[in-house]
């Protein structure tokens, strides 16, 4: 199999269960910032393994103990990290505890995908939709919608935007897979009442274009 985890586009690592590195591939070295996997190797060697990439160093007992509990012997997480240079990145690690044929000693093999990048866009724009969720959602007044030109399109209570529409209290704005309800301060109090029976009335006031 040497040759085809040598050609995989994903790193991998062969390691005993106290963490020497007893193989790795070219991708695994680029993963952790080595010129080549023999570089990775001796900087290991010379580590004590590779548990001094893990950013806790209890971690990877950690994930061994897991790993060594599973009925199938395997184990996945994203797992914090550190590159030779000490910077610090995200890996999602899969494992699977294997036993050499010539040796009869259990061996963890690892694919590992750098997956820093991915995971920092998701995060940011998770917090850009709630930003604007919450901004939208407790305007106090209505709000006036323009597309321009997004990709895939503005709705606004079930209809595309193709002119400027104006949202006001209980309308639905969607774009992509995000969707948020235009919301008014003041509804709260009218739906308090009404739950306990009481009439009431709220105006809310719509955003007109500017002229």
């Amino acid at each position: 199999y040497r040759a085809l985890y040598d050609g995989a586009h994903v790193g991998i690592t062969i390691t005993d269960i106290a963490g020497g590195v007893l193989y790795a591939n070219p991708a695994a070295a680029e993963v952790f910032g080595a010129a080549s996997a023999a570089e990775l190797l001796s900087h290991l060697r010379r580590q004590r393994g590779i548990g001094s990439l893990y950013q806790d160093g209890n971690d990877r007992a950690r994930f061994v103990a897991e790993l060594q509990e599973d009925a199938r012997h395997r184990a996945s997480r994203v797992q914090d990290m550190r590159r030779l240079d000490g910077s610090a990145m995200r890996l999602r690690v899969s494992c699977g505890l294997v036993v050499n044929p010539e040796s009869g000693r259990p061996e963890i093999l690892a694919i590992l995908e750098d997956v820093t990048e991915r995971l920092r866009a998701e995060e940011e724009l998770r917090r850009s939709e709630e930003r604007y969720r919450r901004l939208v959602e407790f305007l106090p007044e209505g709000v006036l919608v323009h597309d321009l030109g997004s990709k895939n399109g503005v709705y606004a209570n079930g209809s595309r935007v193709d002119q400027p529409v104006s949202l006001g209290h209980g309308s639905v704005l969607a774009f992509g897979d995000l969707q948020v309800s235009v919301g008014h301060p003041a509804s709260q109090v009218s739906r308090a009442l009404a739950a306990a029976g009481e009439a009431t009335m709220t105006a809310t006031r719509t955003a007109e274009r500017d002229r």
